[in-house]
């Protein structure tokens, strides 16, 4: 069995992919490229296949799949990760538009080689901080209780507690003796129950909150940078799948390009960034939706 793969998902937008391509020329890894099939809506071209078949040959040892049927948003990804674990042991996964400067993704692999296999853990790249702007600053690992999917790495062990489906589970019921669950305040627990139990009706829509429950149910433990590690291009795109609005306003600053390496020690700080975690792009905090009251009243003063 092999130790570590590297997973590129993507659908419909070419141009993203064969960038993505670009960007793990040197990456000394297999590299499966896994292609959505067709839907009413897009039918992906022959020659958009053959650009994307030339341009993958550039890579250390590639594997090029194409679908052809639509497994769709919240199945494609779920289904290649469990095929790659019947091979690896880790697995990398980027999404067409996500951009990882080669620095960091390497930095993600020495991350994954110094754990051992068994360790229930999700490695991140995304944090809410742009790093250009703390260049002075080294970039190290941190504890975070969040998954994000933009840019993430887990093991075969990890992976295998994974559920698509939450149909007739009872959350809360499920998630009482979790520590992790418990440490958070009673709105976040509400917030958390109330996102766990859509999908739990409508499991299609999503896999990343099945993750989330995941990460709270089995305690699996999450590792993120304390700076951006990796930059997500795909806001404003109507081709997307789900991130079709413009920036946030949090999301300030760009990724940085430099070795993340150690991991802090001290709570006082794991708490700080998870705080500024859970009022950005979680938005389970009490002072973003403070901050977003404030000024949806002033927008409805000023009319």
């Amino acid at each position: 069995m092999g130790k570590i793969a590297i997973l590129l998902i993507g659908f419909n937008r070419t141009d993203f992919l064969i960038d993505r391509i670009n960007e793990l020329r040197n990456i000394k890894l297999p590299i499966y490229i896994s292609m959505d099939g067709p839907t009413p809506q897009y039918d992906r071209s022959r020659e958009e296949e053959d650009r994307i078949f030339r341009s993958s040959q550039s890579l250390f040892d590639p594997s090029l799949i194409f679908h052809k049927t639509n497994l769709g948003l919240a199945n494609h990804l779920p289904v290649m990760l469990s095929k790659l674990f019947s091979k690896f042991e880790w697995i990398i996964v980027i999404e067409d538009d996500i951009s990882v400067p080669e620095i960091n993704l390497a930095s993600l692999i020495n991350q994954i080689k110094e754990n051992p296999i068994d360790e229930l853990l999700i490695l991140g790249l995304f944090s809410f901080i742009g790093g250009r702007c703390f260049e002075f600053l080294p970039n190290s690992w941190r504890t975070s209780c969040y998954f994000n999917g933009w840019g993430w790495a887990t093991n075969r062990i990890t992976w295998s507690k994974y559920e698509g489906n939450l149909m007739n589970r009872d959350i809360e019921q499920t998630l009482i003796n979790s520590k992790k669950w418990l440490e958070l305040t009673r709105s976040k627990r509400r917030f958390w129950k109330l996102k766990f139990e859509k999908i739990s009706k409508y499991p299609n829509l999503s896999w990343d909150y099945q993750v989330q429950y995941m990460i709270f149910l089995h305690e699996i433990n999450v590792r993120r940078p304390i700076f951006r590690a990796s930059e997500n291009l795909g806001f404003f795109d109507s081709r997307g799948t789900n991130l079709k609005g413009p920036k946030p306003k949090w999301y300030i600053g760009s990724t940085t390009d430099r070795e993340i390496k150690g991991e802090i020690e001290s709570q006082y700080l794991i708490k700080l960034l998870n705080f500024f975690d859970s009022n950005t792009w979680i938005m389970d905090g009490k002072c973003i939706k403070l901050i977003a009251s404030i000024f949806k009243k002033l927008k409805y003063l000023s009319k």
